[in-house]
């Protein structure tokens, strides 16, 4: 018959020869079938008499050999025959550290496992979908630093080296989805606790040959909800440490920050290659999203590419933008074993300070305690935690009220537990200021402060700005020399030593309105005296200021060394200020200027103490 199909081919001798092809077609097709469809009906009657925890002990045998911890399936485990077996596990743990506060580091009420076939011929277990349902994770630091997640020491308390698991199949994972997960980190060294909550969360390949995985989270971290989604290397890159590219966008708070790169080893965050934009929207925003208290700042945003190579870690270029204030630069950071070494640089055209609420602003404010100066101890300690150095150039600088200085200039450095600033320097409308600053805290516990001010032709406007307490005020040169010497191991202690010369001399100023708010009611009241009729005149013109005062253990001497004159009155100033008692013992005397009448000629002795 085959014969007369392949050598006879007369069509009127076979009138119903397509029809014949076509019958032969399907017998070959099925036979076919047959062929494919009999391992796989073999593979899914082997797979029905299969014990699942035989393969659940190899698992459990493999974490051991890793980790050096238990994995434990305390519910049932039950395979489910198909084409696309499924295994669901019941009750899932994996214990914790030894000095954790509970015994379970990961507890999961349901995992389950949907396994392609054909594989399991090759002796490798493809998960096609591994779906975790209610994880919950405690990650811990204790006391001593030390984390939960670090399996060394559990390893290394095995009797033995552990063998190899026998007869452990390959494991290839493509697909993860988590329901309504939890992860808890609680820092005890440093008081902190932080919550992630997924509501959803699902990793898969695009497609069979990907060697990435698209990531889709969404959740709540501390109650605030956060998204985060893009593509990332496989896991087993992760537990591995090696080399694991990313590029993810996380959306957070109102801010949106996107990472893309490659982390060489992930578990120890270094071999970093990473170019980062963090567009942070709300500084303000973002604080209270860490649990920090601050006022509304204008909006902020960071670009930089990080690089690691050996022990050096730069991020070249960095860009910084916040409100209309730009700066650019880089960041060098060297390792050397548990110490670090800081080299940054930043330059730009403009920092502007007026964006910065008062609020944020260096003037002293009391303590608790209704002190000034504090009586807690300095942490002098951690200056000598790393060695620094930085330098910063800004064109244009621009401060609170109407003032500005340009060219400014600040370079430091600490090294060895010692800081110094040297030099800062800035011009304004042609004055020039300098200073330095040298504060040796090597001993950890105490420090020997040194400062240095020198400054020409300075408004006394942009004076008043850089103190935190801007004036409606024009003109005003000023000349000052400052010099002063300290020690001590906490603020009162290095003002209670504090032991110099400040020599201060103002030339003619013109404050507009009523002008000089400097937030106290001594002062407001010195205000009321130099200019009598401010109330119907509020403008104030002075023609001149001096001060030229020692300061010996904490105590500034005014005794004939402190006057000032405006169109209106006199004034000058005897008597003592004790900064280490924050004590007043003043008197001050004013003298009427001709044709303002004897209102203005006054005594008056100013005594505070605490």
């Amino acid at each position: 018959m085959i014969q007369l199909m392949a050598f006879d081919t007369a069509p009127k001798t076979f009138p119903n020869a397509r029809k014949t092809r076509r019958t032969y077609l399907k017998w070959f097709a099925g036979g076919i079938g047959t062929i494919l469809v009999l391992p796989v009906l073999a593979a899914l009657i082997a797979l029905s008499s299969v014990d699942p925890r035989k393969y659940g002990d190899m698992a459990i045998a493999a974490v051991k050999q890793s980790t050096g911890r238990d994995l434990k399936v305390n519910g049932a485990m039950d395979l489910r025959i198909s084409l696309a077996p499924e295994v669901t596990l019941h009750d899932v743990s994996f214990a914790n550290a030894p000095w954790a506060t509970r015994s379970e580091m990961i507890r999961l009420r349901r995992a389950e496992l949907k396994i392609a076939l054909a594989p399991l011929f090759l002796g490798e277990v493809r998960i096609s979908r591994l779906t975790l349902v209610q994880p919950e994770v405690l990650l811990e630091v204790d006391e001593n630093g030390r984390g939960n997640w670090d399996f060394k020491e559990d390893r290394e308390s095995r009797p033995t080296k552990p063998k190899r698991v026998a007869g452990a199949p390959s494991l290839k994972l493509h697909e993860v989805t988590l329901e309504n997960g939890r992860l808890i980190y609680h820092d005890w060294k440093a008081g902190k606790r932080t919550q992630l909550a997924l509501a959803h969360a699902n990793l898969h390949r695009p497609h069979a040959l990907s060697r990435r995985l698209q990531v889709v989270i969404a959740g709540t971290l501390d109650r605030k909800p956060f998204q985060l989604d893009g593509t990332m290397g496989p896991l087993q890159a992760i537990l591995g440490n090696n080399s694991w590219p990313v590029d993810l966008t996380g959306r957070i708070n109102g801010a949106i920050v996107k990472v893309k790169g490659d982390i060489g080893r992930p578990l120890d965050l270094e071999d970093l290659d990473l170019v980062v934009d963090a567009d942070i929207g709300s500084l303000s925003d973002a604080g209270r999203f860490v649990g920090a208290s601050l006022p509304k700042l204008p909006s902020f945003r960071l670009q930089a590419e990080v690089r690691d190579s050996g022990n050096v870690r730069e991020i070249d270029p960095l860009r910084v933008k916040m409100g209309e204030s730009e700066l650019a630069g880089d960041v060098r950071i060297e390792r050397e074993g548990k110490r670090r070494k800081i080299t940054a640089k930043l330059a730009g055209p403009l920092l502007d300070l007026s964006e910065v609420p008062r609020e944020t602003e260096t003037a002293p404010h009391p303590q608790g305690d209704g002190r000034v100066f504090s009586r807690e101890p300095l942490p002098f300690q951690m200056l000598g935690n790393i060695d620094a150095e930085g330098e910063l150039t800004a064109e244009k600088v621009l401060l609170p009220g109407r003032d500005r200085l340009e060219a400014l200039r600040v370079k430091a450095s600490l090294h060895g537990g010692r800081l110094r600033l040297d030099p800062v320097g800035f011009s304004t409308r042609g004055g020039q200021m300098n200073a330095d600053l040298d504060l040796d805290g090597s001993s950890g516990k105490r420090g020997q402060l040194r400062l240095s001010v020198v400054g020409s032709g300075i408004p006394a406007g942009a004076l008043f700005s850089l103190a935190g307490f801007p004036q409606p005020m024009s003109g005003g040169r000023t000349e000052l020399r400052i010099n002063a010497f300290g020690s001590g191991a906490t603020m009162q202690q290095l003002m209670a030593s504090l032991r110099g010369h400040a020599w201060i001399n103002m030339g003619p100023a013109r404050l507009e309105g009523r002008g000089l708010d400097l937030g106290a009611d001594v002062f407001t009241e010195m205000a009321n005296v130099l200019n009598p009729t401010r109330q119907t005149d509020p403008a104030m013109q002075f023609e001149c200021f001096v001060l030229n005062v020692p300061v010996r253990n904490g105590i500034v001497n005014f005794d004939g060394r402190a006057g000032l004159e405006t169109t209106k009155v006199r004034m000058s100033a005897e008597g003592t200020v004790d900064l280490g008692n924050e004590a007043l013992d003043l008197a001050v005397r004013s003298k009427a200027k001709e044709g303002i009448g004897s209102r203005a000629d006054s005594y008056g002795e100013v005594s505070r103490s605490r």
